[in-house]
């Protein structure tokens, strides 16, 4: 079975720099080191993971404890490489091979690392997730009355953003919006009127007569929308 964590401990002989820029370097990694020791339940999740999806045994590169494993993911992720690059960057780095708690041993192979990965189930991320936000809030690192969120860009096929092009999604939008209110919120009384048809016809006329000079299309395009 799987090893939770070594009880060794290893003495830290890399020292202080002379440069400040490499101590505010190694001083993150010191808080996340210290963070993951004040919360053991973050190893805990990520062990039963691991216990039963990663192959296991006492020799070789399987033998590694979960505690190595969570800790290389984190330089993985705080560094932004790749599972190549990461376990190259941890084997030429006295420091990172100190975080990680490697010990005397080899670093783990960079396939390796990535089926460790593969092997955290959502839920269990969730729930790590969960004992973060609530060690934030008891630490008062957060005071969860403004939350903060970061998007994933994804590449998609978009049509060209012109403005009219633009004008016609923000209708569509905000008009779901408003129809899902209305609908969910009945007693608020937003008895709304929306005009899709015809503001979708404006914007139409407006994408075929945008580049012409007839006063007669500018005229129309000026016609002012019904109430």
């Amino acid at each position: 079975m799987r090893t939770l964590a070594s009880h060794q401990q290893y003495f830290n002989f890399i020292g202080t720099s002379s440069l400040k820029i490499v101590n505010e370097y190694r001083e993150q990694y010191d808080q996340l080191s210290r963070l993951l020791d004040d919360n053991a339940t973050l190893l805990s999740l990520a062990h039963q993971d691991w216990v039963q999806l990663l192959s296991t045994s006492d020799q070789g590169r399987d033998g590694y404890t979960s505690e190595q494993l969570l800790r290389a993911l984190l330089v993985l992720f705080l560094e932004g490489k790749t599972y190549r690059k990461t376990v190259i960057l941890i084997d030429n780095s006295e420091f990172l091979q100190y975080f990680v708690r490697l010990g005397e041993k080899s670093t783990m192979d960079f396939s390796f690392l990535n089926r460790a990965f593969t092997a955290l189930q959502a839920p269990t991320l969730l729930m790590m997730n969960a004992v973060l936000a609530g060690y934030a809030i008891t630490t008062e690192m957060i005071s969860g009355e403004k939350q903060r969120m970061d998007t994933t860009v994804y590449e998609t096929n978009i049509h060209y953003p012109t403005d009219s092009s633009l004008l016609w999604d923000s209708f569509r939008t905000l008009a779901r919006l408003v129809r899902n209110v209305q609908n969910e919120l009945p007693h608020l009384g937003l008895n709304h009127r929306f005009h899709d048809k015809k503001v979708k016809k404006l914007a139409t006329f407006i994408a075929r007569n945008a580049s012409s000079k007839s006063k007669k299309h500018n005229a129309r395009s000026n016609k002012p929308m019904p109430p």
